[in-house]
């Protein structure tokens, strides 16, 4: 697994709990991940299908002008934008915001990127939901 910080630790309740996402794409398969992204300053990046994709953890303290202004750093972005939310409330709230961007951004919930990081959908600004991560069981290939 490569994981390393380029920053020092100045939010530790932040990078304890974004720790739990890294793992759960680790046992999904996923072992190309970086946490912090010096380019646009997300909290991580990670390589799905040979694609690269942002990662914005969220835990629910930042204010919509915040998020506008966080959402806003990737309108030059080539990437998508992964947010893992709190809450499904906190992911509509998220979403409305989003619609003010051309970005593609897209939104999960911890709890459901931790319960089953194999197989877990996201769903973009506009209500389109798709796979995340499709990746077999062992168990079903027997």
């Amino acid at each position: 697994m490569t994981l390393w910080s380029t920053h020092a630790i100045s939010k530790p309740d932040h990078e304890h709990e974004f720790t739990d996402v890294v793992v759960a794409f680790y046992l999904a398969g996923l072992h190309e991940i970086k946490r912090q992204n010096v380019d646009y300053h997300a909290d991580g990046e990670i390589v799905i299908d040979d694609e690269k994709h942002y990662i914005e953890y969220d835990r629910g303290k930042m204010t919509p002008g915040e998020i506008r202004e966080r959402m806003k750093k990737y309108e030059s972005c080539e990437y998508d934008v992964l947010w893992i939310c709190p809450t499904q409330e906190r992911v509509a709230q998220l979403k409305k915001i989003a619609m003010e961007f051309s970005t593609e951004f897209w939104f999960i919930t911890k709890a459901e990127l931790i319960a089953n990081p194999r197989r877990c959908f996201i769903e973009d600004k506009n209500g389109v939901v798709t796979t995340l991560i499709a990746i077999q069981d062992a168990t079903q290939d027997a």
